[in-house]
């Protein structure tokens, strides 16, 4: 069974700071170049921490953000577009209740597909998931994303 990877994109790959810069700066040019028609781009240091711990563990990428609204096939062309590494295998599903937790549908994902050790990347609290997922979850601070602190944290999950 293969490692895998739950990648939120708000706070996690794209933190506050680095994104409200790129705003600043991308005003102050007057262009866009913070993001694409896919979006607002990734943080590098997020982007290079997450490499390193897919390089490291050899986990697959389920994208656990909002945007998978968007759909896996969009989401998917953003990655190979932008980054190209790493193997995105899908989106965790939906769920609209009044009860909502990421953790619900993080859980889902799990019952329908074969998942070895898993990491959650995500910049929601722990309030969000299931006691029982909580070991997993790297909870980035949404100001910085994800961070070499928060990389070696993941790395040891998925030993």
């Amino acid at each position: 069974m293969q490692n895998v990877i739950f990648l939120d994109f708000d706070g996690t790959m794209i933190p506050t700071t680095f994104s409200k810069y790129m705003e600043q700066i991308s005003t102050m040019n007057k262009t866009s170049e913070h993001k694409d028609l896919f979006g607002e781009f990734f943080a590098p240091h997020c982007i290079e921490n997450l490499r390193e711990l897919i390089n490291k563990t050899g986990a697959l990428i389920v994208f656990s953000s909002n945007w998978k609204d968007e759909g896996f096939e969009n989401l998917y062309k953003m990655w190979i577009k932008r980054y190209n590494f790493g193997v995105p295998i899908g989106c965790t599903p939906t769920i609209k209740s009044k009860q909502f937790l990421r953790g619900d549908e993080i859980e889902a994902w799990i019952s329908a597909n074969e998942c070895g050790k898993y990491v959650i990347l995500d910049d929601m609290g722990s309030f969000q998931f299931h006691t029982h997922q909580i070991p997993n979850l790297v909870n980035c601070d949404e100001r910085f994303g994800f961070t070499k602190k928060e990389l070696k944290k993941a790395i040891e999950i998925l030993k």
